[in-house]
């Protein structure tokens, strides 16, 4: 990998690489750490930016400070919401992410080049718990990035998707059209509007 950077950066002058590996910092010891430090080694005027949501879990100073030496930029880290009711899979826990987002200051970072995936529209989720996602995001002082929840079918969310949704998502896939939000509860006009709102700070 390192020799494909230094290939593009010195034929083509490359200087912004993009990792999209939400997986870039699982087992660090093993894989990303020796691939931070031979990048700081090359000593070459480089940025990297991480425009998926890297797992949270993994971040320590240690991997923050090498991230922060190595050139790394834009960050967009995987929360989806601080409710353990509608978390998918072993998702990180908000104490955990406020301390990945404090290890990732104190390197550092740029706060306003830090920002946090939330998902909006799970199955029979309320706007009220997007909104406690978005302030927790917030209140580390980075930027909540709002992404909406698309049932899919064959997946293993489909069947809630079905339970929980307004219309009939077998019937259409129109209507898994996630601006539709068709599974969240409480759906009112305006409201992915009064979320983006929030997200900005209004």
């Amino acid at each position: 990998t390192v020799a494909e950077i230094v290939y593009w950066h010195e034929q083509f002058g490359v200087r912004n690489f993009v990792f999209y590996d939400d997986a870039l910092l699982l087992e660090p010891e093993n894989h990303v750490m020796p691939l931070l430090e031979k990048i700081i080694d090359l000593k070459k005027s480089l940025s990297f930016h991480t425009p998926n949501a890297i797992h949270v879990r993994p971040i320590s100073p240690a991997i923050a400070r090498l991230m922060v030496e190595s050139g790394f930029k834009n960050i967009r880290l995987g929360l989806e919401t601080i409710d353990p009711k509608r978390k998918i899979d072993d998702k990180v826990c908000h104490e955990e992410f406020i301390q990945a987002v404090r290890f990732l200051l104190e390197a550092g970072f740029d706060p306003d080049r830090l920002g946090a995936y939330l998902l909006a529209g799970l199955p029979e989720q309320d706007i009220r718990s997007v909104e406690a996602s978005i302030d927790i995001v917030k209140q580390c002082g980075i930027k909540p990035v709002l992404a909406y929840y698309t049932p899919i079918p064959g997946t293993r969310m489909w069947p809630a998707a079905c339970r929980a949704s307004r219309y009939d998502l077998e019937a259409d896939p129109l209507f898994t059209n996630n601006s539709l939000m068709p599974c969240m509860a409480e759906y009112e006009r305006g409201v992915i509007d009064r979320l983006k709102e929030r997200a900005r700070g209004k």
